[in-house]
C-alpha cells in the first residue's frame, strides 16, 4: 500500500512522492490519488522551500491550514477531490507565486472575494463542486490577476452576472452553471451559457 512506499528510505528525499533539490530541501509533495486519509498537518507550513503541493484525489478532511501562506515559494496547490471543509484561509492569498490553484470537489464554503486579486501570477483557478455562495466575481474585484486564463466555479451556490468575458485581457475559458441566476456579459450581450462555458 501507499504507507509502505514511504518507508523505503530513511531520508525524506527518498520517500515516494517527495522531491528535493540539490541541497536536500523538499520542493514538491506529489501525492495525487494515493489513498491518503486524515487532515493536512499544520506543520506542513514549515516546508519553506515547497513549490508544488498535490494531495488531490484522496480522502483528506478538515480545513486548509490557516498559515498556508507561509509557503511563499508555492507555485502549485492541488487539493481537489477530497473532503475539505470550512472557508479559504486569509493567508492563502499571500501565495504570490501561485500559478495553479485547484480546490474543486470538496465541501468548502464562503464567498469568492476581492482577496483573489492578490494572486497576481495565478493562471488557473478551479473551485467547482463546493459550497461557495454569494456573487460571481466581476473584473473590478479581481483586477490585477492579469495572468488568469481559466476559472471554474460551476456547481456552487453562486449568482449574479460577471463581466470577465469582456473586460479581462487574457481570460480563455469560464465555467459556470447554466442557471438563470448565473450570467455572463459577452460581446453580444448578456448570456447564460455562451461565454460561461458549461459542461
Amino acid at each position: 500500500g501507499a504507507e509502505g512506499k514511504f518507508r523505503n528510505f530513511n531520508h525524506e528525499c527518498g520517500w515516494f512522492g517527495v522531491e528535493c533539490d540539490a541541497d536536500g530541501r523538499v520542493v514538491a509533495l506529489e501525492m495525487h490519488k494515493m489513498k491518503l486519509v486524515g487532515k493536512i498537518p499544520n506543520a506542513i507550513v514549515k516546508l519553506s522551500t515547497l513549490e508544488r503541493l498535490d494531495f488531490g484525489n484522496n480522502s483528506i478532511r478538515g480545513t486548509i491550514p490557516n498559515k498556508i501562506g507561509r509557503l511563499k515559494k508555492l507555485r502549485k496547490l492541488d487539493l481537489d477531490i477530497n473532503q475539505l471543509t470550512g472557508s479559504l484561509p486569509m493567508s492563502l492569498f499571500d501565495l504570490r507565486n501561485l500559478t495553479w490553484l485547484d480546490l474543486d470537489t470538496n465541501e468548502l464554503t464562503g464567498t469568492i472575494t476581492g482577496r483573489f486579486r492578490r494572486l497576481i501570477n495565478v493562471e488557473v483557478v478551479s473551485l467547482y463542486g463546493n459550497n461557495f455562495s454569494g456573487s460571481l466575481p466581476v473584473y473590478e474585484s479581481i483586477a490585477g490577476m492579469d495572468k488568469l486564463k481559466y476559472i471554474y466555479f460551476d456547481d456552487n451556490d453562486l449568482g449574479g452576472t460577471t463581466d470577465l468575458c469582456t473586460k479581462h485581457p487574457n481570460i480563455v475559458k469560464i465555467h459556470s452553471d447554466c442557471k438563470s441566476k448565473t450570467k455572463c456579459i459577452c460581446p453580444g450581450g448578456v448570456s447564460t451559457c455562451t461565454c460561461c462555458q458549461c459542461h
